[in-house]
């Protein structure tokens, strides 16, 4: 549990850095998953409306995150696991820096 804490609180700091956002919440409040804001417009879909970053970072990038409106902000969910590494997330957030804003 510790090394998967570690793992999201590195990936939160570089999908930040990366993206040019500020965490939702401190590190205290973490443990092996965080939340983001996506840079770019705000959410303008329905309530349960499936955001189609989905479908382009599953289709075009092999990536599977959740992305959904949270008071009409979109943002992402990261997850770590002892499976996923740092170069995972970086490939994230190269992602999110081509498909975000497009």
């Amino acid at each position: 549990m510790a090394a998967n804490r570690k793992l999201a609180l590195a990936a939160r700091d570089l999908l930040a850095a990366t993206l040019g956002i500020e965490p939702l919440v401190p590190a205290a409040m973490l443990g092996a998953m965080a939340t983001l804001p996506l840079p770019g417009p705000p959410d303008t879909g329905p309530p349960g409306f499936a955001d189609p970053l989905i479908d382009t970072l599953r289709r075009t990038w092999s990536i599977e995150v959740p992305v959904f409106a949270v008071d009409g902000t979109r943002v992402f969910r990261i997850s770590a696991q002892l499976y996923n590494t740092i170069d995972q997330y970086q490939r994230l957030a190269e992602a999110l820096t081509v498909e975000a804003t497009a």
